[in-house]
């Protein structure tokens, strides 16, 4: 608080005395234009205002109204004041281009321009970025405004010479300011400045979350978008090119920035406006009754006409005033009148309530919505602890004036009690007030001992009503300051004085009915203890019940699985056989199997019920960690809050609960695991869905080794690998996979061994069987164990990488190509003389990742007669000795 200003801030006095001195400057302007036009005949100062005139007009009247405006709007914030001085500027820029359209004298032209530029120049580069980082809340690189206020200050003396303007053009609108080279200057840091304006806000735009402030930095973007434009049309008229200025339209800026900024400050807003359009409406009617009398009386009786226009204006002031109010009110109703109409809503609510914490609720409400205060809290005498306590809480649209519809301070409800040595409640109880205003308390802390405290919100009160019942203090009710920085009003305060007189009786009657309620509550006590128990008993017969038929139900269901789960031939047919009878028993779980079959960490297949298509890749990246014993809180971590705004799916995943189960074979291996979503599962479900994971693990268990010996009896007699009809058996699975879970891929090679036919023409067929063995036994030692590698042609491979993306096939087509350089076949020529050839394979990769399931073959396929052309074409070309380095004869 200011000391020499009691109820002020420091912010609402700088507030105020820039409205003071802007009202002073604009006087003086207005005192200047009037002398230098004083001397023009009334027709050319029409004609040169009409029409071009009319938009520096119009822009000069919404500068210079904003700049006043705002001001009464957020007083105790710094954008309101460099908005009001950004308005200003732009406010005498619009001045200078109206009077140089009108006046005939070259060089006033120029000197007009030029004390507007040095104005302006100090005004706008700074005061923008000034602005765009206070809205952006930017922590740092504010040296950036600093330059900027510090270029603005150097270049300004410099405005007054002919290094910025060197003369002034004459054009069928006006004179229009020459340029000289420090206005470039000027103009490329004003458009760097503008465009560095619009870079800030764009990036603080994308990084909010709060849709209140994304709207405003819309228009605050196009607000400076549309001012850089309008800027850049006064380029061709200062550059000495006979085109009209469209940056006299720069109310249209001004209008977007002010509304992006003050948009949730409307109702005070078109208060505001209201009080002007009453003020202008009121002196505009009472100017014409006054001018009657010289209109009607002849020349003659100027005399009289005076005196009966003075007279007029006496007698018709309050009936003028009292009309002209009346037909505002059909346009924009009247502040007090609207806090009237809601003080008597208030009160007939209030006489409908009987408990103390519904009449602070209500009071509080009805305080944040009509009179915006910034916060409230109440306080009740308690007579067993001889204290005052109650609730306090903040308003939670607080400071919702620039950007938000939400406060920085946290708006629940918390509870609070008086110190009883506090000085302000020992003012209270020996001097018996009926309400104590801001300058009072500043007054009563002044004398107390007690030092500022942000948390004491006895100190911080913008007023203080004390409630009293058969004169005892039985009540303290505290209000905020107004969250824009104004005062209360006379009106509001007789309202606030008023209402603590109402809430006496109102707070006693609540006290007795809570009594009563109390007493009622003590006697039905009794009745519903000895009903209590008859209550219990119903309770353990029907949960008894339910129980029973629970487990009949579960007892059939196990009848059934262990029937038919061994009947069933396919993995994903067991598993969604078994997921759907346990979600048919426990509907309330979700439920997933992950089974990894042969290798531990690879997803085989699997099946889910009651887990969504997020949830479920989730669980399938985590695979590998889904045993530790943190997964619940690692699924929950990665889990997204929400699908969408209409569907409030976070909270449903922040309260279930993941259990995961292993999957167990015959050697104690994991093969799987399931996955529990929902509630935890108490000891009995737990039980039952072990005893069906258990037979589904026996079940799998059974479905592994009939693979093996299908595997077995599916092998290729030269070498070793699975034949054709087995791939196709496995790629077909694979395809189906593919299509059941999009998000899991796989891979496909397709490997053709080089130069066989040669081999057996020169070598026999001896030796191409065994180069064939020997690219068998390679790819071999490269697989794993889900891995499938078939001979599907007489020289040709094909090798099914399950749960493998294209990406990890690349790292393994390395492996085979390292793997590759080592192979040789010894042979031996005509001569019996010793000749070692390189084995060389052809090799195409797809993945599934890449391409539709179904095109995985048919690219593979081609890139492997890629490879082999290319092969080909390097052998004609010569020997490979990079590839081939144990070419050659021994």
């Amino acid at each position: 608080m200011n000391p020499f200003f009691p109820g002020y801030t420091r912010k609402q006095m700088t507030a105020g005395i820039l409205r003071i001195g802007l009202v002073s400057a604009y006087s003086i302007l207005m005192v200047c234009a009037v002398a230098l036009i004083r001397d023009y005949p009334p027709g050319h100062i029409f004609d040169r205002i009409v029409p071009y005139g009319i938009p520096p007009l119009l822009s000069f009247v919404c500068a210079a109204f904003l700049s006043i405006f705002v001001l009464t709007l957020e007083q105790t914030r710094t954008e309101s004041l460099l908005f009001a001085v950004i308005c200003t500027a732009f406010a005498v820029l619009n001045a200078d281009i109206l009077l140089i359209g009108i006046i005939t004298d070259p060089q006033v032209a120029l000197m007009i321009s030029r004390i507007d530029h040095f104005f302006l120049v100090i005004i706008l580069l700074g005061a923008n970025l000034h602005l765009t980082f206070l809205v952006c809340d930017k922590k740092n690189q504010w040296w950036v405004v600093q330059l900027a206020y510090a270029i603005g200050l150097c270049m300004a003396p410099l405005t007054q010479t002919s290094f910025y303007f060197q003369g002034v053009y004459t054009y069928y609108w006006g004179f229009f300011a020459q340029k000289a080279i420090l206005y470039d200057i000027m103009s490329a840091l004003w458009l760097a400045g503008t465009a560095y304006c619009i870079a800030i806000l764009w990036q603080a735009r994308r990084q909010t979350i709060d849709p209140h402030k994304k709207d405003t930095i819309k228009y605050l973007i196009l607000g400076f978008v549309c001012a850089g434009v309008l800027s850049l049309t006064n380029t061709p008229a200062i550059y000495g090119y006979e085109i009209y200025p469209l940056g006299t339209f720069i109310f249209i800026s001004l209008l977007l920035l002010a509304y992006g900024l003050y948009k949730y400050n409307m109702r005070i807003a078109v208060q505001q406006l209201r009080t002007v359009l009453f003020t202008i409406g009121h002196l505009i009617l009472l100017s014409g009754i006054g001018f009657l009398p010289w209109l009607i009386l002849a020349d003659r009786r100027q005399p009289l006409a005076v005196f009966a226009g003075i007279l007029l204006v006496v007698l018709f002031y309050k009936p003028v005033q009292s009309a002209w109010d009346a037909v505002l009110n059909l346009m924009i109703r009247r502040s007090s009148d609207r806090i009237q109409t809601e003080y008597y809503t208030l009160t007939v609510r209030l006489s409908g309530i009987h408990h103390i914490k519904a009449i602070y609720r209500e009071i509080r409400d009805w305080l944040f919505r009509v009179l915006a205060n910034s916060r409230c809290a109440m306080f009740f005498y308690d007579a067993d602890t001889k204290t005052f306590s109650g609730w306090r809480a903040w308003n939670p649209h607080h400071d919702a004036g620039f950007f938000r519809a939400a406060a920085d301070q946290p708006d629940k409800e918390t509870t609070w009690q008086i110190p009883p040595e506090h000085p302000v409640l020992n003012k209270i109880l020996s001097e018996s007030p009926a309400i104590i205003t801001r300058p009072v308390i500043d007054r009563w802390m002044a004398g107390s001992a007690l030092l500022p405290d942000g948390e004491d919100w006895l100190q911080e009160a913008g007023v203080i009503v004390p409630i009293y019942s058969r004169s005892r203090l039985i009540s303290i009710l505290i209000i905020g300051g107004k969250e824009t920085g104004r005062s209360y009003t006379g009106s509001e305060k007789q309202m606030i004085r008023n209402l603590g007189v109402v809430l006496g009786p109102i707070i006693e009657n609540a006290r007795i009915m809570e009594r009563l309620e109390r007493l009622v509550e003590k006697r039905t006590g009794d009745l519903n203890f000895a009903l209590a128990d008859i209550r219990k008993k119903n309770e353990d017969i029907v949960k008894n019940h339910s129980l029973i038929k629970k487990q009949n139900h579960i007892f059939l269901s196990l009848l059934d699985t262990s029937t038919k789960i061994h009947a069933i031939g396919e993995f994903e047919e067991l598993f969604a056989f078994t997921i759907s009878h346990l979600k048919s028993l426990f509907p309330d779980l979700g439920f997933g199997i992950i089974f990894e079959g042969e290798r531990a960490g690879v997803f085989e297949t699997g099946a889910f019920a009651g887990i969504t298509e997020p949830e479920r890749n989730i669980l399938l990246k985590m695979m590998k960690h889904l045993t530790a014993p943190d997964i619940d809180q690692r699924i929950k971590q990665d889990m997204p809050d929400n699908e969408s705004a209409d569907q409030p799916r976070g909270a449903e995943n922040r309260n279930s609960f993941w259990t995961i189960l292993p999957m167990q074979g015959r050697d104690e291996r994991v093969i799987g695991k399931m996955v529990i979503k929902g509630s935890r599962p108490d000891p009995f479900t737990l039980n039952v869905i072990s005893i069906f994971l258990g037979q589904v693990s026996s079940a799998a268990q059974n479905r592994l080794l009939l693979r093996r010996l299908e595997t077995m009896a599916g092998t290729d007699g030269l070498t070793g690998t699975a034949n054709r009809a087995f791939f196709d058996r496995a790629y077909e699975k694979a395809l189906k996979r593919a299509r059941l879970f999009p998000d899991v891929h796989f891979s496909l090679f397709i490997i053709d061994v080089n130069g066989l036919k040669q081999i057996n023409d020169q070598y026999g067929h001896a030796k191409g069987d065994e180069m064939i063995r020997d690219v068998a036994g390679m790819l071999k030692s490269i697989c794993r164990e889900t891995d499938v590698l078939s001979r599907i042609g007489g020289d040709e491979f094909a090798l099914l990488l399950p749960s493998t993306d294209s990406g990890q096939a690349r790292h393994v087509a390395k492996r085979i190509r390292e793997k590759e350089k080592g192979l040789t076949l010894t042979c031996f020529d005509k001569n019996g003389d010793t000749v070692y050839m390189p084995v060389r394979i052809s090799i195409g990769t797809a993945g599934s990742d890449e391409t539709p399931p179904e095109k995985v073959s048919k690219l593979a396929d081609d890139r492997m007669y890629t490879d082999k052309k290319l092969y080909y074409q390097r052998v004609t070309r010569g020997p490979d000795t990079r590839n081939d380095p144990l070419a050659g004869k021994s």
